[in-house]
């Protein structure tokens, strides 16, 4: 009877990847939005409380507020607006009317709906009066140095807008300072000092995608210093294809651009070309750090199949394999140990590297022997439930094949972390989802060496020739856990037959064939009692 249990146990772990270890990343709360995709997400203290909230922005419009705390059982939002038609593109949190409650801007593709200013209950204080445009980017900030904030957007009609306040004694009023015509949709727009001159300049990206992307320079009052023109375009357009950033320490800032023609661009601030970093494929994501607080800044990029750490003279300085496209990079001292780590979402997974390029933690979805292109386009970071730790936000969105239909489905989702400082160890988490349950596994693959990467993750990404592998443990133990059952039941079908027709026949008879049934169900136990 023992033996039959400890069976039957393996082939339920086997089917549905079940593990009682979790370690690295593991889920803390889910928010489903059953439909919209999360596009969105940001961290922000709104109430001053000492403790961020996670706001999120969907594809049908809404904008959530959630608390980490108000995760027991379902969680649930501290509010939701609905206020556009179309999809949140972005939002900042900020005490824009100085009024000393802090207020969240946020901005869509509604093209009547762009602009909605919120105060800390979802209370309306600004919205447009009259349609303008679809909004990819917004910034706001104090740019000309008033005393007052002004908004920037960057339009899908190829314009950058800048807002400015209107004095009135009922509300909050805006109306346009200036317009600056560019040749393609603006995805990008950000108010920064670019030269150390008493102006702030104005950085925008277009982007015609497969054809070309421009990045301009505009100054304060919206003409165009420069522009550089980058050939086919930029994959994403949004805040990971840039980062502006003072990479060699000189006083002015740099400006680098992943490209889809598969390379990396670093520009002067005068919009001349440093270096570029060629790569197999497109560069999908941009990120500047100084990781190892050694006073040097580093350059994470990405481009599948490898993530990119190179300095500032565009020099390697290391490279890891990836699972999928990444889509969005960040970077935080997850395990407190004053090095930063690099955490990176992607069309597949959500993955921590240490400064190295050793892979510490991932957590992937899966669905039977297929991962999910979960698409995480946004990570944000904090101390979400005030334990002293950073925890992981990120939004996700993808589609379910149904008989009758593709159905969009979304969710977002906080990680805990557990990292020991200078750990050297793989762990990867995985939500299965099945047709009768979600559960969760944790692969754990450690190494002895301070790095390569290749030898922690060479089992799950090194033998993959093109994106979407999946992980090769976890299909190995799927299949075979299918296999089992596959067995068990036809030996279990004979054995049934065989039964029913011992009833037409002599005792006797019936007796022996019973014996040999159970002496077949005896072997396969055997059988399955040495594999465990």
């Amino acid at each position: 009877m023992k033996t039959k249990t400890m069976c039957w146990m393996i082939i339920v772990f086997l089917v549905y990847g079940v593990s009682a270890v979790e370690e690295g990343i593991k889920t803390a709360c889910v928010y489903e939005t059953n439909g919209p995709h999360i596009e969105v997400v940001k961290a922000a203290d709104l109430d001053n409380d000492g403790i961020p909230e996670v706001f999120a922005g969907s594809s049908s419009g809404v904008v959530y507020n959630l608390k980490l705390k108000d995760c027991d059982g379902q969680w649930t939002a501290a509010w939701q607006f609905i206020g556009a038609e179309d999809e949140i593109t972005d939002l900042e949190v900020m005490d824009f009317d100085r009024d000393g409650e802090k207020d969240v801007l946020v901005t869509s593709l509604d093209g009547d709906r762009y602009l909605h200013v919120l105060g800390p209950d979802a209370t309306v204080k600004y919205k447009p009066k009259e349609a303008m445009d679809s909004v990819y980017s917004l910034d706001a900030g104090d740019f000309d140095g008033d005393g007052v904030n002004e908004i920037l957007l960057a339009g899908k009609h190829g314009k950058i807008y800048l807002l400015e306040q209107i004095e009135s004694p009922w509300n909050l009023r805006l109306g346009i300072k200036w317009t600056a015509e560019l040749d393609n949709p603006a995805y990008y727009v950000k108010a920064v000092d670019i030269d150390s001159d008493p102006e702030m300049e104005i950085i925008a990206l277009t982007n015609d995608q497969g054809k070309k992307a421009t990045l301009y320079v505009l100054d304060s009052k919206g003409e165009t210093e420069w522009s550089y023109e980058v050939n086919k375009g930029v994959y994403q357009a949004n805040d990971y294809s840039v980062s502006i950033a003072d990479i060699d320490n000189n006083g002015g800032k740099e400006i680098l651009v992943a490209a889809y023609d598969n390379k990396l661009i670093a520009l002067n601030n005068q919009g001349n070309e440093i270096w570029s970093y060629e790569t197999e494929r497109m560069a999908s994501s941009v990120n500047v750090e100084d990781l190892d607080n050694d006073g040097r800044k580093e350059i994470i990029f990405s481009s599948y199949p490898k993530l990119y750490v190179v300095d500032s003279g565009g020099v390697k300085k290391w490279e890891s394999v990836i699972d999928s496209t990444i889509l969005c990079i960040e970077t935080a001292d997850l395990n407190k140990d004053n090095i930063k780590e690099i955490i990176t979402g992607s069309v597949k997974s959500i993955q921590v590297f240490n400064s190295d390029g050793d892979n510490m933690a991932g957590w992937l979805y899966t669905i039977l022997e297929k991962q999910k292109e979960i698409n995480a386009r946004m990570i944000a970071l904090g101390d979400f439930d005030s334990d002293g730790s950073v925890e992981i936000a990120s939004g996700f969105g993808w589609q379910e094949a149904r008989l009758d239909h593709n159905y969009d489905q979304g969710e977002l989702r906080v990680f805990d972390v557990d990292i020991p400082a200078g750990s050297t160890t793989t762990t990867i988490t995985t939500a299965t989802t099945t047709l009768m349950e979600s559960t969760t596994s944790t692969i754990k693959i450690t190494t002895t060496s301070l790095k390569p990467v290749s030898s922690t993750i060479s089992t799950t990404t090194t033998t993959q020739a093109e994106e979407g592998g999946g992980i090769e443990m976890m299909l190995l133990l799927i299949i075979g856990g299918v296999l089992l059952i596959l067995l068990v039941s036809a030996i279990v079908g004979v054995a049934v037959f065989l039964k029913l027709r011992s009833g037409k026949k002599k005792e006797s008879s019936g007796d022996k064939e019973k014996e040999s049934v159970e002496k077949v169900l005896d072997d396969v136990e055997e059988a399955l009692g040495e594999m465990e």
